[in-house]
């Protein structure tokens, strides 16, 4: 069995979808027992010939988020009490930070149910106590810097001065639009929480990632080996407004592990917050950064110690890559802007105006950039006080990271947001209106896997509201198939060769597929002024020519994207209430999360959901057939069980049955087919296992439908 026509590695975050709660280890099938539309026990399902939007429930999620307060020896609530301070605590913080209540709300329930409790309770009702109680210490110092001078602030009576005499706001009560707010959160805390509770993870012996996720990366290889357990970090910074009416904006600067599974890394409980900038002015690199870095530095020289599990581990932390959106990363490394001069951060290229600067395909034979002439030019840079080769100045982030080869493309902006858009809308005027509306009519028809929520609401025409998942389907799956009928067969042509491009360094399977994508860009980039005109050559076409090497160098593109980044964006602003200590909301907020206590994920095993009996009138067209299968393989229709669903370690599949009656479409999968090898797509009619005699069940298949075996029920196409 291979995997899903949509890949899960998609579906996790899903642009601003973040499954973020635990399951519980099942070490046998397990049986759904769910009353309602999710039941067919019964065999009383309501069939109807109209689908419904299909609801997540528990069978599709990854895990199941119950701590266990095992370990617990904390006082009783109250004298009499079954609960823990601690686990009282944890519970009533849990459901504040679920239902985003704001720091008063959340201090005004503790008080409430204090009240109500007996008074001999020892319920906390202050955010230190409250800290306290969960056995945890703040992880988040607070800096204020005048946005004059950028000088530290000082405290007087709650107010912030500026002390610096040179300043215009010298002396001052400085107001909130004056000030710039950075928040350095601690690493080791943040480290030691996630590991806690991934801690099968970390120290699994089995083979967890995909080939071609990043570990798999000449990148990740480079890395000297260590008796010690290492944690490579992969850096992302972006800004997101937060007032309008002050303009104020937060930049997180943010950390991902890449030692846990590509689903398990992107949850947002185990994404590091590593800094945060709040202000009406753009992030000061050097102020901002300077905390965040002297950790790394530190950690990498001396290794991390910390106890988990009472298990004392030395941690050497490394940096994978730093991910950013163009603007974000020509502000953090000290580039100059995408839209001018020598721009690419990857090669020498210095591009030419022509009305704007572009990067002619016939000028792009340039040399790779070299990290020591980058900070060589940087210094110039300073000097002279102009851009020395693309270079404004030596960035901070140039002692943590190798440029250019850690400072990457994201390819959710370049493609996604970038250039898939700027395609659709040089194809617009070559489309009529009623060619729109049956290429519309396509995409709101979709029936798309159940962890893919990308709905095409807007039209191809307004293709500026779509967001960079609707991008990211459309490049990647449904694209091609609903506009190419469409399309001038020369433009038809050319974006298929970009699909297929992308949607091979997307997941490589090989190192020839790379290649053989870098052909495919070649030519695309090549041929694009001759399809459209030379404006198309702006930097984010340039930039894809770099793209196969990326991959060589830190795997497929579905593995080290800013998707789950800009998750954790829209996650961090919803902490956020009213206009007034925005960072410390969120600093605040984070602590919580982080002193709350989570269970420990176990690695799930293969199990069945939602029993179907095998006289179920849903399996009357397949029942003769399907016994007569069974037998020849040795397995008698008694003894077996039917389910609707399957659940591998990081995957849900639905059959055919189980979707009939819902817009979604998880019955599509691929396999390998056992004579040929070749990889092969079907329709997953009904996931089976067999009870042996003595009861016991047995693992459950990992061939959906019985692939291999019940050709009958598989549709190939």
């Amino acid at each position: 069995m291979s995997r899903s026509f949509t890949n899960n590695d998609d579906s996790i975050n899903n642009d601003n979808e973040n499954n973020n709660t635990l399951y519980e280890d099942t070490s046998s099938i397990t049986i759904d027992d769910t009353e309602g539309f999710h039941s067919f026990e019964s065999d009383h399902h309501n069939e109807s010939s109209s689908r419904v939007d299909y609801i997540i429930d528990t069978g599709d999620l990854l895990d199941d988020d119950q701590c266990n307060f095992k370990y617990d020896l904390s006082k009783p609530l109250y004298d009499t009490a079954r609960i823990t301070v601690k686990k009282a605590t944890s519970e009533l913080m849990n459901f504040a930070v679920e239902s985003n209540s704001d720091k008063s709300t959340t201090i005004r329930l503790f008080k409430l149910v204090k009240s109500l409790l007996p008074t001999s309770n020892i319920l906390p009702t202050t955010y230190t106590t409250i800290m306290k109680s969960l056995e945890q210490l703040s992880l988040s110092q607070s800096k204020y810097y005048c946005n004059g001078c950028t000088q530290l602030c000082i405290m007087r009576k709650n107010k912030k001065i500026c002390d610096n005499r040179d300043c215009a706001f010298s002396r001052l009560s400085l107001k909130s639009h004056q000030i710039s707010k950075i928040v350095e959160l601690d690493l080791a805390t943040q480290l030691k929480t996630i590991i806690s509770r991934n801690f099968s993870l970390f120290f699994n012996e089995q083979k967890l990632s995909r080939d071609f996720d990043v570990p798999h990366g000449r990148q990740y290889q480079s890395f000297p080996t260590s008796k010690n357990q290492k944690i490579t970090l992969i850096i992302h910074a972006d800004g997101s407004p937060l007032v309008r009416t002050t303009k104020s904006s937060v930049w997180p600067v943010f950390g991902s592990i890449v030692e846990l599974p590509h689903q398990v890394r992107e949850f947002q409980s185990n994404i590091l917050v590593l800094a945060l900038w709040a202000s009406c002015q753009k992030p000061n690199v050097d102020l901002l950064m300077k905390n965040c870095i002297a950790q790394l530095v530190e950690y990498e020289k001396n290794d991390l110690v910390i106890m988990v599990k009472g298990i004392e581990l030395h941690i050497n932390i490394q940096r994978q890559m730093f991910i950013a959106d163009l603007p974000a990363k020509s502000l953090f490394m000290k580039t100059i802007s995408y839209n001018g001069y020598s721009a690419c951060t990857v090669c020498t290229a210095k591009g030419t105006c022509k009305g704007q600067v572009v990067y002619p395909y016939r000028q792009n034979m340039h040399s790779r950039r070299v990290h020591e002439q980058v900070v060589l030019s940087g210094k110039e840079a300073e000097q002279k006080q102009v851009p020395v080769d693309g270079i404004k100045g030596v960035s901070p982030m140039l002692q943590i990271l190798n440029y250019p080869d850690q400072v990457v493309y994201d390819y959710m902006h370049l493609v996604c947001l970038g250039h898939m858009a700027t395609l659709v809308k040089r194809w617009l005027p070559h489309l009529e209106r009623n060619q729109l509306n049956e290429i519309d009519s396509q995409l709101k028809l979709l029936r798309l896997p159940h962890n893919v929520h990308a709905k095409f609401n807007y039209s191809i025409g307004d293709v500026s509201e779509w967001h960079a998942k609707h991008s990211r389907l459309f490049v990647l799956n449904v694209g091609l198939p609903s506009i190419i009928s469409y399309l001038p067969k020369v433009m038809a042509s050319h974006f298929a060769v970009y699909c297929l491009a992308i949607k091979l360094l997307h997941c490589p399977k090989s190192i020839d597929e790379i290649s053989f994508a870098e052909s495919l860009i070649d030519y695309y980039c090549r041929t694009a002024p001759l399809v459209f005109d030379g404006s198309i050559e702006l930097l984010s076409l340039h930039a894809h020519m770099h793209l196969g090497e990326q991959v060589r160098q830190h795997g497929g593109l579905a593995f080290s994207s800013a998707f789950c980044f800009e998750s954790c964006i829209r996650y961090l602003k919803k902490m956020v209430h009213g206009t007034k200590n925005l960072a410390s909301q969120i600093a605040y907020w984070c602590d919580m999360r982080s002193a709350v206590p989570r269970p420990e994920f176990i690695l799930q095993q293969p199990t069945g959901k939602t029993k179907i009996l095998f006289s179920s009138v849903k399996i009357n067209q397949y029942r003769h057939i399907l016994m007569n299968k069974l037998l020849e393989i040795g397995h008698d229709c008694k003894n077996i069980i039917l389910f609707l669903r399957y659940k591998d370690k990081s995957n849900t599949y639905h059959s055919i049955i189980y979707d009939d009656s819902f817009s979604c479409a998880s019955f599509i999968v691929s396999y390998n087919a056992s004579t040929t090898g070749i990889t092969k797509g079907g329709k997953a009619r009904l996931p089976y296992s067999s009870v042996l005699p003595d009861d016991t069940i047995t693992i459950l298949r990992r061939v959906l439908a019985l692939l291999s075996v019940l050709s009958t029920y598989v549709t190939v196409y």
